[in-house]
């Protein structure tokens, strides 16, 4: 009889705590999708611009990055941060090329700031991370 008295106390406690646990946490995740979709949108718009053969300048700033780390929990920030260095690894191994350079042209048409990768999976496999990230 004792028992069962407890056990009904503990799911009364639970009860009262649980669904604010949970609320909570959704509502922090809401707030980190919100902030976080700017950034995934520049992530996506360059990824899109790889895999269509150009190389795109970097779109997310330190900046950018930096701001929406407040709403990231204590324990995705750090593969936030992985996943960002990733992303910054993969602009700096970008191996550029002009596109005159791979497309000669007889002249007639000439693309000044026209850039293409030379390793576009290996710079797409870093953008990966920070996708994730981002998406989740």
């Amino acid at each position: 009889m004792e028992i069962i008295s407890v056990i009904g106390m503990l799911l009364t406690l639970a009860g009262l705590f649980v669904p604010s646990l949970i609320s909570n946490h959704s509502s922090r995740k809401a707030e980190f999708r919100k902030q976080s979709a700017p950034l995934l949108e520049k992530l996506l718009s360059e990824i899109d611009a790889i895999e269509g053969g150009s190389s795109p300048f970097r779109l997310i700033s330190d900046a950018d990055f930096y701001q929406l780390l407040p709403y990231a929990p204590g324990r995705r920030r750090k593969a936030l941060n992985k996943a960002y260095a990733s992303y910054l690894d993969a602009h700096s191994i970008a191996i550029t090329k002009h596109w005159h350079d791979e497309n000669p042209s007889d002249g007639a048409i000439f693309f000044p700031a026209s850039f293409i990768l030379t390793n576009p999976n290996e710079v797409l496999e870093k953008m990966q991370f920070l996708k994730t990230e981002l998406s989740r």
